[in-house]
């Protein structure tokens, strides 16, 4: 009997050379930074888009709210079935500002105003101030502030100069450290509870919010200059002694002020996307009023010209936006002549 045995070759294991190892590396990570590159570029062109729609939307909300409340300056309610309350020379203007200053969301009105570095690149302060209508507390037919919540009419002709309603703009900056445009109002209280001063955020990435009076000087309804709020109380300081005035020898800037000469309001926005999303070199200049006005009062008016070289390295970058735009009143305010 033959036994027949057979031992079995080692196979032989074969490999990558150095080569080829390295050469496969090399194409392996070329491949990684292509796809990294192009998701980081789609990831980059989202970020943009959406940042565009953000700041159209916003800019054009914000111009759309302050707009509205404009509109409803020295608003009397004529619809009403008794006789309608109606603005005195005793009461105050229907359009108050305030050179770059921002405010407190408790403080009454625009009393206290803060100013100095907390200011948002010297963003203005806008003051409305309009009578309610509708049935007390409720919603229907009724006048609203800035926030939306309605606003009810004046109880008596005695208290209304004190019960008209306020919408309030100024800048501020929130807790995420974000600028945002502000609405301050005068909350109504609830169940025997006094009403409360309360602000709420209307808009985000707001870095200026500037504001220009156009002052009817000669009575014919139409605007004749455009001046900041600073001006216009300097020609408040300059009224003389006269009449009433004269006997209490002081000025009663509540009957005899230029704020109620204001026939229109000019606003401007400087709005800013949420993400760094710009790759050229970040030096423009933003002129909220344009350059003429930039070079005749820069120095007078902070925040109507800003550069991206003054802002802090990781907000340059961003995308930016001018919105601007020019409300007419509608409604004169008692007592405008001078």
């Amino acid at each position: 009997m033959n036994v027949r045995v057979e031992f079995l070759r080692p196979r032989i294991c074969s490999g990558l050379t150095l080569v080829e190892l390295m050469v496969s590396l090399a194409l392996g990570l070329l491949i990684v930074l292509v796809t990294t590159g192009l998701l980081l570029s789609t990831r980059t062109g989202y970020l943009a888009q959406d940042d565009e729609a953000q700041l159209q939307e916003g800019g054009r909300f914000a111009l759309e709210v302050v707009g509205r409340a404009l509109r409803q300056a020295a608003y009397e309610h004529w619809d009403a079935d008794t006789s309608p309350v109606l603005s005195e020379d005793s009461m105050s203007a229907s359009i108050l500002g305030l050179d770059a200053r921002r405010l407190s969301a408790s403080s009454p009105g625009v009393e206290k105003p803060i100013a100095g570095k907390s200011v948002v690149n010297g963003s203005d302060v806008l003051a409305v101030r309009f009578f309610g209508s509708g049935a007390s507390g409720a919603a229907e037919g009724a006048m609203l502030n800035c926030a939306g919540y309605a606003v009810p009419p004046p109880t008596s002709q005695e208290k209304a100069g004190d019960e008209r309603g306020w919408s309030i703009f100024y800048v501020g900056t929130a807790d995420s450290g974000e600028r945002v445009l502000y609405c301050k109002f005068l909350g109504q209280g609830s169940e025997g509870k006094p009403s409360t001063w309360r602000a709420e955020s209307l808009v985000s990435g707001v870095e200026s919010f500037q504001v220009l009076y156009g002052m009817d000087l000669d009575g014919d309804g139409i605007p004749d200059r455009y001046m900041r709020a600073g001006a216009v109380d300097e020609l408040d300081a300059a009224l003389t002694l006269e009449g009433a005035d004269a006997a209490a020898k002081s000025v009663d800037l509540n009957r005899r002020t230029y704020w109620k000469r204001v026939a229109a309001v000019r606003i401007a926005l400087l709005m800013r996307g949420s993400h760094v999303t710009r790759a050229d070199v970040a030096d423009q200049s933003y002129h909220l009023f344009g350059q003429e006005y930039s070079d005749a009062f820069a120095d007078q008016d902070p925040g109507v010209h800003l550069n991206e070289g003054d802002f802090p390295v990781a907000e340059r970058s961003r995308a930016r936006r001018v919105f601007s735009g020019t409300v007419h009143l509608r409604n004169a305010s008692a007592g405008s002549a001078i």
